[in-house]
């Protein structure tokens, strides 16, 4: 796997419902006669057959953007070659569609860049692949053959099949096996599409996007040289119910207590905890050191909202 460095170089240097991953506004016809479904095949996977190809030009494709784990956004304007592969498992009726947008090639800087999503959505499209191949890279993503975007994060009903029963082929598509089938599928593009294959492939996403940058190393190690995993949301079995405990404390209690005062057990959880790794910049970098008790503070002072207060027990133990 190449160093972590080469990726960082390169991102920070080469400066919504189940829509096609993949649709852009304006298509033109591309100056690279190969920009056309007839130029592209599907790769060799076992237990998975092409449903479609498409293939359009798009020129002077305008939208603001970021990478994963960022927040600085930029508005780009791209030419490229805008694929969609779209296929199943075999026996399975599901369509899972794998995005590609191709630079010019001499725009193309010979590297692919794939990129995670967020929540449950497999891929957030344009809103990362636009900065992406602005820089560049091949941009890739897939949707895992449920819908894809920001505002599918949080949207579970895929998980479930027609009879209210857990969809499992459908999760395990989301949680590791079509990740590993972009990887080949867009090399098998880039080969077609540029007539040769990538000097280097990277992964970067963040949240549910860190989750698969994990799971990627973790299953499909040859897959990519560089794995960029932001903030990996991973350990489900405790992150998501961890996440509705505070709110679940608080309705039996029936008691809410104000933002600040839950800023304020925060704020004293990172004094107590931030030098555990030797340096004090406001993150607590080791959090299986850190033995923080709210309970400590029932009853102590705190400026919350202008006025002086006291922790309550309530409080302390929405977030114990």
């Amino acid at each position: 796997m190449a160093p972590l460095f080469n990726i960082l170089s390169f991102l920070v240097s080469a400066e919504t419902t189940t829509q096609s991953v993949l649709a852009v506004p304006t298509t033109e016809n591309f100056a690279h006669s190969s920009c056309h479904p007839s130029a592209f095949s599907f790769p060799t996977i076992p237990g998975a057959e092409l449903i479609n190809i498409s293939a359009s030009s798009v020129l002077h494709y305008t939208k603001t953007s970021l990478l994963p784990g960022t927040e600085a956004t930029k508005s780009y304007t791209i030419d490229f070659c805008n694929i969609t592969i779209t296929y199943k498992h075999t026996s399975h009726n599901e369509s899972i569609n794998v995005s590609i947008w191709a630079p010019k090639p001499d725009d193309w800087n010979r590297r692919i860049l794939a990129l995670g999503g967020g929540g449950y959505a497999a891929t957030f499209d344009h809103l990362y692949q636009t900065a992406a191949a602005g820089k560049g890279f091949v941009a890739i993503g897939t949707d895992s053959g449920h819908p894809s975007g920001m505002t599918s994060a949080f949207d579970t009903s895929w998980a479930l099949d027609a009879d209210g029963n857990s969809n499992t082929h459908l999760t395990e598509d989301w949680g590791f096996r079509t990740l590993g089938e972009m990887s080949v599928i867009g090399k098998h593009i880039v080969e077609e599409y540029y007539n040769r294959l990538p000097d280097y492939a990277y992964f970067t996403g963040c949240s549910g996007g860190g989750r698969q940058g994990l799971v990627l190393a973790q299953r499909y190690p040859k897959a990519f040289d560089g794995i960029l995993a932001a903030a990996p949301a991973i350990n489900l079995e405790t992150f998501i119910p961890a996440a509705y405990w505070p709110t679940q404390v608080m309705r039996e209690l029936k008691v809410y207590p104000a933002p600040c005062e839950i800023e304020a057990f925060t704020v004293a959880a990172i004094q107590q905890c931030d030098a555990l790794d030797g340096d004090e910049d406001g993150t607590i970098s080791m959090p299986e050191s850190c033995h923080f008790e709210a309970s400590r503070l029932i009853g102590k002072e705190l400026s919350c909202d202008g006025e002086q207060r006291r922790f309550t027990k309530e409080a302390a133990m929405s977030v114990r």
